[in-house]
């Protein structure tokens, strides 16, 4: 995991990260996969990318276009599916 301090979240996922920081009263701190995956069920029974930091403890939540499958709803909850134009 990276800790990445000097850059703002983008788009409509960052756009609510910072409205739900300012209505809420909370600080963040963005983190980034090292292996840049955004999750993949390892043979091993544990999770690479976003969904691995996510399960493992590491991070709160995720933000990014991510398709929500099976396997993945086993180990992490999803929020409605966002859409933007």
């Amino acid at each position: 995991m990276i800790a990445v301090s000097d850059i703002k979240p983008g788009g409509t996922e960052g756009q609510l990260l910072e409205l739900l920081s300012q209505a809420l009263h909370f600080k963040y701190k963005l983190v980034t996969s090292t292996d840049g995956q955004v999750g993949t069920l390892q043979e091993n029974g544990s999770w690479n990318g976003i969904v691995g930091l996510i399960s493992r403890g590491e991070a709160d939540i995720g933000l990014t276009q991510i398709s929500v499958t099976k396997e993945r709803l086993g180990s992490s909850r999803f929020q409605r599916t966002l859409l933007s134009q």
